[in-house]
């Protein structure tokens, strides 16, 4: 049976979730708090492994490794040590980290302006879904 996975303004197979989740893609979803909350939870089943969710106003404490998939609300909000904190981390873990994360605001003009990490940006804008 052919499921679909929809969030108000998008709808997803969920073949076609399934096949970005099994490539372990790092995933930027990027709308209103409400859709992108809707599109996590529906995201959610078909992610890899041990997932780590920071949540959106809590502070970036990154996990011990064995995570899989690592979930980032309001990517947009972390500060710029958080940032640098989290490329190194990246870099060093020994198997390969999906990262989910979410922003209301689209961040390449952040990066422009030097509020953003580029490294970071290109890090988890492999597969970028704008959801209304």
């Amino acid at each position: 049976m052919h499921q679909t996975l929809s969030t108000p303004a998008t709808t997803v197979s969920t073949l076609e979730w399934r096949s970005v989740c099994e490539r372990h893609c790092n995933i930027l979803l990027e709308g209103r708090d409400d859709a992108t909350d809707a599109a996590l939870l529906l995201l959610r089943p078909h992610l890899f492994g041990k997932v780590y969710w920071k949540q959106r106003t809590a502070p970036l404490e990154l996990p011990r490794r064995h995570v899989r998939t690592l979930i980032l609300e309001n990517v947009a909000g972390l500060r710029a040590e958080e940032q640098r904190e989290l490329v190194t981390w990246l870099a060093a873990a020994d198997e390969r980290i999906q990262v989910v994360s979410t922003t209301t605001y689209p961040l390449f003009p952040f990066v422009t302006q030097g509020i953003f990490d580029e490294r970071l940006y290109y890090c988890l804008n492999t597969v970028k879904l704008h959801i209304d």
